[in-house]
Parts: C-alpha cells; sequence; structure tokens
C-alpha cells in the first residue's frame, strides 16, 4: 500500500498546495509491459516499458486517488490469454506531503502473472463546443457499489485526450485484460469522463450480467453519455435526432426517455435544453400530461428544463399542449427544474392544467412561465421552490396557482429564501395564502 513521507523525509519540502506522488516499481525485465494509472482529482497515466523498472513523482492536486497497474507478459494478442499481473489501491495525495508507492507490494515477479480474458466496448458521449475531455477510464469491479477494495485487477482502461468532435456522436473504444478466473461471473462497469478542467463530467455505473468469454474478448455497450445535455428543438425528429446539438430530439419525453435508461449517481442532474416551440408528445405520450416525469431516484436523476437560444430560435422557448391535456404531470421521487421555458395550452378540468405537482420538489428560476390559462396544481404539502429571481417574459406573473386543500391565511404555497421578492409573481385560484 501507498505511505505517506513528511517533507524533508529524503525528499524537499514542497512550496505549493499540491503534493507529490513518488513510485518504484519492479517487474521482470524484456518481455512486459503496461500502464500505471492515477485517477482522480487530476488523472497521470505512465507507461510501463521492457526494462524491468520504474521510477519517478509528479506534482498532484490533493486528494483520493486511485492507483491501478496493469502488467502485461509475452506482448500476447486479443485471442490468446497472455498472463497478466496488477494491483490497485487508494491513493491519499495531502498538500505539501509525499506519497510514496514502493516496497514489496509494487514488485512482481513471474509468479504474480495469471491468464487473462479481455474486455472491450465504445463510450459513446456528445459534449458541446465549449466542453474539452481529458480522460475518459472504464473500470471493472466485482461488487454492485464500485468500491475500490473490490476492483478487478488489470480492469482499468484509460483512454487520455480522446479525439473529440463537438456537438457529433464521439465515440471512444476502450479495452481491457482481466484474470482468467473471472470467466463466466457477473462484475460492473464504471464510466468516468472528466474535463478539461479536471473536473468529473460524468460518472455511471453499469452492471454487465453476461458471461465472460473464456476465448476472445467480450464486448460491452453504454448507453449514450450526454456532456452539456440532451437538446430538444422545434421541428426536429425523434427517430433519426441523438439529442446531441446538431441533432436534437423532437419531443421532451423521448429525452427523458433515454435519461431514465442510464445509470445515475445520487445528486447527478439531466439537463434536457429546449428551443422553439415544442408540440411533439412523442410516440408513446402519457395519459397524464403531454410531459410525465414520474418516479424516483433510480428512475430519473434531477432534471431541469431549459429554453435554450439555438437554432434560429431566440424568443419565448415553450413546451405547448394540443388543447386536450395538462402539459407537466411530475410525481414520486422527482426532482424538476423549470427554467426559462414557457408552460402553455393545457387544458384539464381542474387539477393544474399546466403542472400537476406531486414530485419530491418542483423548481422554477429566471423566465419561466406558466401561462396564466395553465395553473400549477399543489396537492397538500407541496410548494414551489424558488430558486433564482424570477423575470417571466410575458407580463407581471409567472403562474397561477391551485391548492388541493387551502386554509386560509396559512398554507404556504412557495418556499426558498427568494419568497419576498418574488411571491407578487404569483396568482391564487383561492384567496389568502402567501
Amino acid at each position: 500500500m501507498p505511505r505517506f513521507l513528511f517533507p524533508g523525509n529524503n525528499i524537499n519540502a514542497l512550496v505549493s498546495d499540491n503534493g507529490i506522488f513518488k513510485y518504484a516499481i519492479n517487474y521482470p525485465p524484456d518481455d512486459v509491459t503496461g500502464t500505471m494509472t492515477l485517477t482522480g482529482p487530476s488523472s497521470s497515466t505512465i507507461t510501463l516499458d521492457e526494462t524491468g523498472t520504474a521510477t519517478g513523482s509528479m506534482e498532484l492536486r490533493p486528494g483520493v486517488y486511485t492507483l491501478s497497474i496493469t502488467l502485461n507478459k509475452n506482448n500476447g494478442t486479443v485471442n490468446t490469454h497472455w498472463p497478466i499481473a496488477g494491483t490497485s489501491a487508494a491513493v491519499h495525495i495531502y498538500p505539501g506531503l509525499v506519497t510514496e508507492a514502493a516496497g514489496p507490494g509494487f514488485t512482481f515477479d513471474d509468479d504474480n502473472f495469471v491468464n487473462a480474458v479481455y474486455l472491450a466496448g465504445t463510450v459513446d458521449f456528445t459534449v458541446p463546443s465549449d466542453v474539452t475531455v481529458k480522460q475518459v477510464t472504464v473500470a471493472a469491479y466485482s461488487d454492485a457499489a464500485c468500491t475500490e477494495a473490490n476492483l478487478i485487477t488489470g480492469g482499468v482502461s484509460t483512454i487520455p485526450n480522446p479525439a473529440v468532435t463537438p456537438n457529433a456522436l464521439t465515440a471512444i473504444p476502450w479495452f481491457m485484460a482481466i484474470p482468467l478466473s473471472n470467466a463466466g461471473s457477473t462484475f460492473w462497469l464504471k464510466v468516468t469522463i472528466t474535463k478539461g478542467d479536471d473536473i468529473v463530467a460524468m460518472q455511471k455505473f453499469e452492471q454487465a450480467a453476461a458471461s465472460i468469454l473464456r476465448n476472445g474478448k467480450s464486448d460491452f455497450a453504454f448507453p449514450l453519455f450526454v456532456l452539456g445535455g440532451w437538446y430538444v428543438a422545434e421541428n426536429r425528429n425523434d427517430d433519426t435526432g441523438t439529442g446531441s446539438k446538431t441533432e436534437p430530439y423532437a419531443s421532451v419525453q423521448k429525452a427523458l426517455s433515454v435519461v431514465s435508461a442510464a445509470s445515475w449517481l445520487s445528486g447527478d442532474r439531466a439537463l434536457i435544453k429546449i428551443s422553439g416551440e415544442i408540440t411533439n408528445a412523442g410516440a408513446t405520450p402519457s395519459a397524464n400530461g403531454m410531459v410525465e416525469i414520474s418516479g424516483g431516484s433510480t428512475v430519473y436523476p434531477l432534471i431541469t428544463l431549459q429554453g435554450y437560444d439555438y437554432g434560429g430560435f431566440t424568443a419565448s422557448h415553450s413546451i405547448k399542449a394540443d388543447g386536450t391535456k395538462r402539459v407537466l404531470y411530475i410525481a414520486g421521487g422527482a426532482d424538476v427544474t423549470l427554467e426559462n421555458l414557457t408552460l402553455t395550452g393545457g387544458n384539464v378540468t381542474g387539477d393544474g392544467g399546466g403542472v400537476y405537482h406531486q414530485c419530491l420538489t418542483f423548481n422554477i428560476s429566471g423566465a419561466a412561465l406558466i401561462d396564466q390559462n395553465n395553473a400549477v396544481y399543489l396537492p397538500t404539502n407541496k410548494v414551489i421552490t424558488i430558486t433564482d429571481a424570477l423575470t417571466p417574459p410575458l407580463g407581471p406573473y409567472t403562474a397561477t396557482v391551485t391548492l388541493q386543500a387551502p386554509v386560509p391565511g396559512t398554507t404556504p404555497i412557495l418556499a426558498g429564501t427568494l419568497i419576498p421578492a418574488n411571491k407578487d409573481k404569483f396568482t391564487l385560484t383561492q384567496s389568502g395564502h402567501y
């Protein structure tokens, strides 16, 4: 395991907020190559050549890193079981201190090598032009929680500085060799996409329940990852669209179906950017509303529906129902934010033609507007949370609110610290509430 050295213990003291990682790795020379990868607040990959020794040091930002060493023997090919060895560990980098990986735990001999099986696939994603991708990492674990203690030997594939085309589908190939003893077992893959500023842009877990082939390689595919949000625009096509900026979907419901099919970490937010007037309800319209977001955190992450100037649409962006149903139905454990977007065209008997709010949290901000003919319905104990100053685009009001069980003068409809400056932007179908 890595050990920690204080400044002055065989190394000069540091004069920065970063720390130093020092390593000394030994392995059989001539026919062994490999990689050493550190993944964390900043990331680095070192190539291990056939000399049999790798030593050095690097300056890193403080934090917890995953150290993975993978060694391949005899320069095997994907169709033969070449032997592999390696190790993984959690590494803590402290400001002004040195962390050292050396000693018996980082010395490998012929007895440490085992025969391997192979996993491969692509990580498919889209990024906007203002986002750069520094690194893509795929890691294999033997437990569903993907804890570092259960990282499979050899189970890390790191692609630094991948070639990315902004606003278009990017497919990054990955490959790893893991011990043959894992053949036929269930394992889990975690994908981490790190932006150019060393911030983790996306981290997803995928269960791979299929058997791992004992010969050849097993191929795995992930859902499309979208950095910067999914795009929905007026007069586009759900069947040919990819949700990227250049190939947006036609319906919000299509974007939501893609979001719900992915795996999400607690606290993740999916941003759906909406341009123009969206009238397409999708291939499988909901009976509850033109757009339905329901279910717990296992179905959806945090959702933001955001009006977005794109494709020649720079006026008020909207989701418009056909006059026969509600616009937005939100329920269950969902957390939904409406930002710079108008909801209009809803028509139901009672219970909110604009929004039926029965979810965990309904947030509203910016130039959001629920047309005055399309009320927000609040069942008992439900409120609207104001997360940013409201600037309704078509007049003084953001929404009309209807309460399920009003108690005059005592039933709140708003939450958040911005109530005093924004409460006059709501009208009520029952009087005496705020």
